[in-house]
């Protein structure tokens, strides 16, 4: 089929940049080593070993090492040291400049399908097996999005699964989960659509008011950029309006409308960001006169307007 053609190719290029004669290499070893033996304790020692010796001899990995490590993330999804030695591999293959595209490609195009079983593997909440996973699932995003957004919606519970990392404790995980949500819907409108209808805002205004709301650092700015791109999406505006987050809005508005009435001539990056989203709610709710209408009204009754002609009209 495709994917065997595909597969084969892959392998010829790969073997091909090999300048080596492959019996100088351990790698091999330990790639047919973690292919045959049938204890767990001997599959971990031969991904521990293949960890170490990734970076310096990607050449005898290859096409069939990448499809025996995705095939091991199958087969021993539920063991967290063979997890983190694989995701440790992957995410050392990946960001090698000289073969990470062919990698890359080869994660998203296998029939093995690599991104649904990294959304699996959110499901561990171990530190060294979630954060891991989050940035190859970025890097595939970067490098294939069409395919990449394809597998994540072909997943029931894909999209939930990247949406509850807002909710993570720990914060370096949520705020590379953000960055991947806002990777995610910043142009795909079925992607907007399906967040739009998960906990997705309640969480994003929870992180804001985590992070300190109008006085709020990067991580407020990205928050507000997310919910940008949602409210773009005609379905996700009306959701959002619905819902009465436009009300969550004005106390992120306020401090910057006092500060123009007190003659401050600077906007902060979150004030700008607000008003970005207003611009984004009108933007998304051009379907339908009654739409627009609705989300005027909207914006006027939590105040929003008011935060805007402050600011406006005060020099």
């Amino acid at each position: 089929g495709v994917d065997d053609f595909f597969l084969s190719i892959m392998s010829w290029l790969f073997q091909n940049k090999a300048t080596d004669d492959a019996t100088s290499s351990v790698v091999p070893l330990l790639l047919q080593r973690l292919r045959t033996t049938t204890t767990i304790a001997d599959k971990r020692d031969a991904l521990t070993q293949l960890a170490e010796v990734a970076e310096a001899d990607l050449k005898h990995l290859g096409a069939d090492g990448l499809i025996s490590l995705l095939e091991t993330m199958i087969e021993f999804r539920h063991d967290l040291e063979c997890m983190k030695s694989t995701l440790e591999i992957l995410n050392t293959i990946t960001d090698h400049k000289a073969c990470k595209g062919d990698f890359l490609e080869l994660l998203v195009q296998t029939d093995l399908k690599a991104p649904v079983l990294l959304l699996d593997l959110l499901k561990m909440e171990d530190f060294y097996v979630r954060f891991p996973t989050i940035q190859l699932l970025t890097r595939l995003l970067e490098h294939n999005p069409d395919a990449s957004i394809s597998h994540i919606l072909n997943d029931p519970n894909g999209v939930m699964s990247l949406v509850d990392l807002l909710e993570d404790s720990r914060e370096s995980i949520r705020n590379e989960g953000l960055l991947l949500l806002k990777a995610l819907v910043a142009k795909h409108e079925e992607m907007q659509k399906i967040v739009s209808f998960t906990n997705a805002f309640e969480s994003l205004f929870k992180v804001i008011k985590d992070e300190g709301g109008a006085d709020g650092t990067i991580v407020v700015e990205d928050c507000l950029s997310v919910i940008s791109h949602l409210v773009r999406n005609d379905v996700s505006c009306r959701s959002f309006r619905e819902m009465g987050y436009c009300r969550s809005l004005y106390p992120l508005l306020a401090p910057a409308a006092s500060a123009a009435v007190s003659g401050a001539r600077r906007l902060s990056s979150v004030a700008i960001s607000v008003v970005q989203i207003i611009q984004s709610l009108l933007q998304g709710s051009t379907s339908k006169e009654s739409e627009m209408e609705a989300t005027k009204k909207e914006i006027c009754d939590s105040r929003l307007m008011e935060g805007l002609c402050s600011i406006t009209f005060n020099p």
